[in-house]
């Protein structure tokens, strides 16, 4: 049950930190109670790559990990995702887009990373 957890928590991790290296991510599952030696860690990474198919499969991940066929984004893009988000919500009037971007900040809340820089602001308002 352990690994299984422990596989979930790299999968996470990666998820939300794309182009990790492989210190940052020992480190961040150290931080998250999952103290593993290297060997360990690159047997995992083993099975992530070659059993589940969840990582690169072509030679060293020298531009950090990610995973493979999932669009993902780090908490440094994030800002920028619901900034444009907001933007075409008013511009197009569009309320599913004002939707999505309520729930992407409310989920950046989880992302260990993430800090909104600066207070929130209104990006415009249209007076009738």
């Amino acid at each position: 049950m352990s690994t299984l957890r422990r596989l979930g928590a790299m999968v996470h991790i990666i998820a939300t930190n794309p182009g990790i290296t492989a210190d940052d991510l020992q480190a961040m599952l150290k931080r998250s109670g999952f103290d593993i030696s290297a060997r360990t860690f690159f047997n995992d990474v083993k099975l992530l790559k070659d059993e589940l198919a969840l990582l690169p499969g072509d030679g060293r991940m020298r531009n950090g990990y990610f995973l493979r066929g999932a669009a993902t984004i780090g908490a440094n893009e994030l800002d920028l995702v619901i900034d444009a988000l907001n933007a075409f919500s008013l511009a197009l009037a569009d309320s599913d887009a004002q939707r999505l971007a309520a729930r992407l900040m409310d989920v950046a809340r989880d992302f260990p990373h993430y800090k909104r820089v600066g207070a929130r602001r209104v990006l415009g308002q249209r007076v009738i």
